[in-house]
C-alpha cells in the first residue's frame, strides 16, 4: 500500500525525468522550443516539490489544483498557440497532468481504505462497567472505523444515537 509521501515522491521522479529530457535537448540546441519546454518542466517539478512540504490532509486538493493548472496550460500551448515552438512545452504539461492524475487516483484509493470492526475495548478501558451500562451497551453496538492515510491513523467512534467523533489513535 502506498502512502501519501510515496505518491508525491513518485510524481516528483516522473517530473524530474521530463525536466532532465528538456534540459538535455536545451543543452544540445538552445532554441525557443527547448527553452519553453525546459521552463514548463522546471516549473512543474518545483511545484511538485512544494507539495511535499504540505500536510497530508492538504495534498489531495493541491494535486487536483495542479492537475487543473497543467490541463489548462497543455491546452494553451497545444491548441491556443500551437506550432512547432509551443507543442514541446504542451507535451511537458501533459506529462505533468498525467502524473498528477495518477497521484489523485492513488490518494483516492488510500482514502477509501476503511476497515470496520466491532469493538468495545476502547470504551471499556476508559469507563467502569456497571450492570445498567452493560444493559445499555448490549442494545447499542459500538462501531469503530479506522482510516489510514499516510502515517496517521484516525478512528471514528459512533453509536447509532450519537454523532461520530474523531480521535487520533
Amino acid at each position: 500500500m502506498d502512502s501519501v509521501d510515496r505518491i508525491v515522491d513518485h510524481v516528483i521522479r516522473r517530473l524530474q525525468g521530463v525536466k532532465d529530457g528538456a534540459q538535455h535537448w536545451n543543452d544540445n540546441e538552445s532554441t525557443r522550443r527547448n527553452m519553453l519546454a525546459l521552463q514548463a518542466s522546471n516549473n512543474n517539478l518545483n511545484e511538485a516539490r512544494e507539495i511535499k512540504m504540505l500536510p497530508n490532509s492538504q495534498i489531495p486538493n493541491k494535486l487536483q489544483e495542479r492537475y487543473n493548472h497543467c490541463k489548462y496550460w497543455e491546452n494553451q500551448f497545444n491548441e491556443g498557440w500551437g506550432g512547432h515552438d509551443n507543442t514541446y512545452a504542451g507535451w511537458c504539461h501533459k506529462e505533468a497532468k498525467d502524473a498528477y492524475y495518477d497521484a489523485i487516483l492513488k490518494c483516492k484509493a488510500l482514502g477509501e481504505t476503511v476497515t470496520r470492526v466491532l469493538t468495545l475495548g476502547w470504551f471499556l478501558s476508559s469507563k467502569t462497567l456497571t450492570p445498567a451500562r452493560e444493559k445499555t451497551l448490549s442494545r447499542r453496538p459500538l462501531l469503530s472505523s479506522r482510516v489510514t492515510l499516510g502515517k496517521r491513523m484516525w478512528r471514528a467512534n459512533c453509536t447509532p444515537r450519537s454523532q461520530p467523533r474523531l480521535r487520533q489513535a
